[in-house]
């Protein structure tokens, strides 16, 4: 049986928790705007390709739960909790690019929205619509 001692999860821990200060002090000292927010972005990303990978090599050796926010380990003495890294860095990646964002989703729900009513717009030649119909009553009077 291979122990976890072997593997290559500390040390991956360890990366981990580098990039977590480095993007802690990304935000506290160099803010998020222009290209800090990239900077952020991708240590978020490589954080979380760590964090998860962690996650599987120990889940090999002991039950994980995924909670919001939370990462539940259960072995034969008992259960500890976890703070969830992958997930805080999914949260931050939202929050850098939050306008952005809003702006895309804006923009979808203007797009289907003017879709539905430019389609119904459109349709014409029920009875006493048109532009022949408005003709039609003014000769009759």
């Amino acid at each position: 049986m291979v122990s976890l001692a072997s593997t290559n999860v500390y040390f991956l821990q360890g990366v981990s928790a580098v990039i977590l200060l480095a993007i802690l002090a990304f935000l506290l000292l160099a803010g998020v705007r222009g290209w800090r927010r990239y900077v952020i972005t991708w240590l978020s990303l490589v954080l979380i390709i760590l964090h998860y990978s962690v996650v599987i090599t120990i889940s090999r050796y002991v039950k994980v739960t995924v909670l919001p926010l939370i990462l539940v380990e259960h072995d034969s003495y008992g259960g500890s909790l976890y703070v969830d890294y992958g997930q805080l860095a999914a949260l931050t990646i939202l929050v850098v690019w939050r306008k952005e964002i809003s702006r895309a989703i804006k923009k979808l729900v203007d797009r289907f929205s003017t879709g539905r009513d430019g389609l119904e717009g459109t349709q014409s030649g029920g009875v006493g619509e048109g532009p022949a119909e408005e003709k039609s009553e003014q000769v009759h009077g």
